[in-house]
């Protein structure tokens, strides 16, 4: 399995503790008989120290997407699932996890409103 695999699986695992819909852990889910979905993703990463200490520093996204809530409530969502993530038990997959910025924004069809969280995540790789 990838690292980027056992990453993204790490989050959806934490994820899971608090919320109890559908979880993706791939860019571009069917979300058609959803109400509401999380989407985790990494987007791009960085190898440092290319030696047997490699690790990796990747940006993470978790989109939370409805086709309902206002953006005070994708806010109310967000803050409900982010100590999932920032105090999250990864087994030793991720050496860290940081908050960073964040989106609101709608998906292609405008059938759901969204709020992207965006975080930087170090793993060995």
């Amino acid at each position: 399995m990838s690292a980027r695999k056992s990453v993204r699986d790490a989050i959806k695992r934490e994820l899971e503790r608090v919320y109890i819909g559908e979880i993706f852990t791939t860019r571009q889910p069917d979300l058609t008989d959803l109400q509401n979905a999380v989407v985790v993703s990494l987007v791009r990463g960085e190898v440092e120290d290319k030696g047997v200490d490699a690790f990796c520093t990747a940006d993470l996204e978790i989109h939370l997407y409805s086709r309902h809530k206002s953006d005070d409530e994708l806010d109310v969502w967000a803050s409900e699932i982010l100590p999932a993530i920032t105090e999250g038990n990864f087994s030793g997959i991720l050496q860290g996890v940081f908050a960073g910025d964040w989106e609101y924004s709608s998906d292609e069809t405008g059938q759901f409103s969204s709020l992207v969280l965006q975080f930087s995540v170090i793993y060995s790789d």
